[in-house]
């Protein structure tokens, strides 16, 4: 899915963080930085509208300074659910060394 920011530039959401004891969406994290750049985690309270894409009411400016993903996922990120790596039944929390598995 792609998501949309204030000033039109776009990017791709590449995973959802969620809360496992109630649910609730924490971050997205986005290929904000091309496919081989690192991608950053942003607050769902970030998001304005979702329907085609999801909008952001963030620039790229401001997307800039946003948490890396691995940065966030080895600290407050530890206790967070990965939907795409139950999806794809890779190990979470990320771990440096390990080998995930192709999608089955």
């Amino acid at each position: 899915m792609k998501a949309l920011l204030s000033d039109g530039a776009m990017c791709t959401v590449m995973d959802v963080w969620i809360d496992p004891h109630n649910g609730t969406e924490r971050f997205l994290v986005l290929d904000a930085n091309g496919y081989f750049g690192p991608d950053v985690a942003v607050p769902v309270s970030r998001v304005r509208l979702v329907d085609e894409c999801v909008h952001l009411d963030l620039n790229s400016a401001e997307l800039c300074v946003q948490p890396l993903a691995h940065d966030l996922a080895m600290g407050e990120g530890r206790t967070l659910r990965s939907c795409a790596a139950v999806r794809y039944r890779a190990h979470w929390p990320y771990r440096a060394g390990l080998h995930y598995p192709p999608a089955v």
